[in-house]
């Protein structure tokens, strides 16, 4: 509910009670959510990871503070949608953002980035500590039981903010380093 308090005045322009205007705001606040919400997995969507990343990477500017960005990628999706159908991929996404989910850390900024592509933002860690990480969700993920499928791997790579990178410029350097990832052979990490 959202509330208005107005104080109701007599002649003398004198207050001598209140009212209460209440006004129902849950389709507003659902309609919010929904904005920001990957309807598939249940974490933030591609527009969301855009005004957090933004915001992030001002915080690491102006108080000079670390800020890495992680993109991860299943490896062979189109396989496993080719093979086992849509569901199963779907169920395979769903099943990928538990485990990612379940395995950062509450400052952490998880979303589903595209198709089959995650984005983690780590602030005030540095490539470093978010390769360590990568590393965790990497084997967290090939040591889990896919429902169909039974494994499937992940390729990550990992960019940390340097000085007056923009977003689009860490993004970039994220996106080589899972390239780079992938050129190695997939299920592996490769930081920027």
């Amino acid at each position: 509910m959202e509330q208005n308090i107005l104080p109701m005045k007599d002649e003398n322009n004198r207050i001598i009670s209140y009212m209460a205007i209440g006004n129902d705001i849950t389709a507003k606040k659902e309609v919010e959510r929904l904005s920001e919400i990957d309807k598939l997995t249940g974490i933030y969507n591609r527009r969301k990871l855009d005004e957090y990343m933004e915001s992030e990477l001002n915080r690491a500017k102006r108080y000079h503070q670390p800020l890495s960005f992680m993109i991860l990628d299943i490896d062979h999706f189109k396989n496993i949608n080719d093979t086992y159908g849509h569901p199963v991929g779907d169920s395979t996404l769903q099943t990928l953002a538990k485990i990612l989910t379940d395995n950062l850390r509450k400052s952490d900024i998880l979303g589903r980035y595209g198709g089959e592509e995650f984005l983690i933002i780590c602030p005030e860690t540095d490539n470093n500590q978010t390769a360590l990480l990568a590393e965790k969700l990497r084997a967290c993920v090939e040591n889990t039981l896919f429902d169909d499928i039974n494994n499937m791997t992940i390729s990550i790579g990992v960019a940390e903010f340097e000085g007056e990178n923009t977003v689009k410029e860490l993004l970039s350097r994220a996106d080589r380093a899972l390239y780079q990832a992938k050129h190695n052979g997939r299920n592996c990490v490769v930081v920027g």
